[in-house]
């Protein structure tokens, strides 16, 4: 079994969090409830008036409450080359030796600093990156791959662990190659995971070779979800600032289930250049995604917040 240098505080900080998380939960299911007959007059998604200001993080072109035309800027980044990223791979298809060298090196750091007493299966990079549709809103996924059940049983326990970890290496790191972003993943060797892309830095070999096929982007499509998802999240943001904190945090835990669920679903059935993987894109690149999850941790600390008496 190995050992993790802060494993211990880790599930006695998550003991003391089961109260609020179990309050959270029964909020969820009230609100679920309230869905189901109907919701009420004036609680998140029922708000009798929606937000008119956007985020400063909102793409140009939806306008205040979805409206409109998608960035054609975001949409067109969708679009296949004619290449790999030529900057990092060379002519054979081959990761150059010296971004090669360089990710091993940020993968191994970041993993030392775990303090796991067990070897990574593999370190390797997928994504857009390591496929036809790189555009400069790519990042470079950098996965380390291991068998959770090595660390501990309670998988979805070492999970949590090492979302938080890899959450905090990519706040606090900002490394750039080549004008591309890593960013750090740590993924389980059991979990599926859908790719069409995937580049062994350790073996210094393709595991999924890309291949260049044609498909047409059914913008409109794309444009419309990802408007519906961008009015949601512009509705946790006003429940937000109408300080229902609660409801808020609610809100957004199951707005980022959703979307992860809807691209889930997508990349099963269609890959990666599915509508619901596209949408999900979409909303990375245009950093509502991100606003999201920026609002879910505000909630949570306006709700563990006690103002001066």
């Amino acid at each position: 079994m190995a050992v993790l240098e802060e494993w211990d505080d880790y599930v006695a900080i998550l003991k003391e969090l089961e109260p609020y998380q179990a309050k959270m939960a029964a909020l969820n299911n009230k609100a679920k409830a309230q869905l189901a007959k109907g919701g009420q007059s004036n609680t998140s998604p029922y708000i009798k008036s929606a937000p008119l200001s956007r985020s400063k993080s909102a793409p140009p072109g939806f306008g205040a409450v979805g409206e409109g035309a998608a960035d054609e800027d975001i949409v067109s980044s969708f679009a296949l080359k004619q290449t790999l990223e030529p900057n990092l791979y060379t002519k054979d298809k081959k990761l150059k030796e010296n971004i090669k060298d360089r990710l091993i090196k940020i993968a191994e750091d970041f993993y030392d600093k775990l303090d796991i007493d067990l070897p990574l299966v593999d370190i390797v990079i997928t994504g857009s990156i390591a496929n036809y549709n790189w555009s400069k809103y790519s990042d470079i996924d950098l996965h380390l791959l291991l068998d959770f059940r090595d660390v501990n049983e309670d998988t979805e326990l070492v999970k949590s662990f090492f979302g938080e970890a890899k959450t905090n290496w990519n706040r606090t790191h900002e490394i750039l190659i080549d004008g591309y972003e890593v960013e750090i993943y740590l993924q389980d060797i059991n979990e599926e995971h859908h790719s069409s892309g995937v580049y062994s830095l350790l073996k210094d070999e393709w595991m999924i070779e890309p291949v260049r096929e044609e498909f047409a982007i059914e913008d409109n499509q794309v444009n419309k979800k990802a408007a519906s998802f961008i009015k949601e999240i512009d509705a946790v943001e006003s429940t937000l600032n109408n300080e229902r904190s609660e409801e808020a945090y609610g809100d957004a835990d199951r707005l980022k289930e959703k979307i992860m669920k809807y691209r889930r679903s997508g990349l099963e059935r269609g890959g990666a250049f599915s509508v619901e993987n596209l949408v999900f894109k979409y909303l990375r690149r245009s950093e509502d995604m991100g606003r999201l999850l920026d609002l879910k941790r505000q909630a949570y600390d306006d709700i563990m917040s006690l103002e001066e008496e």
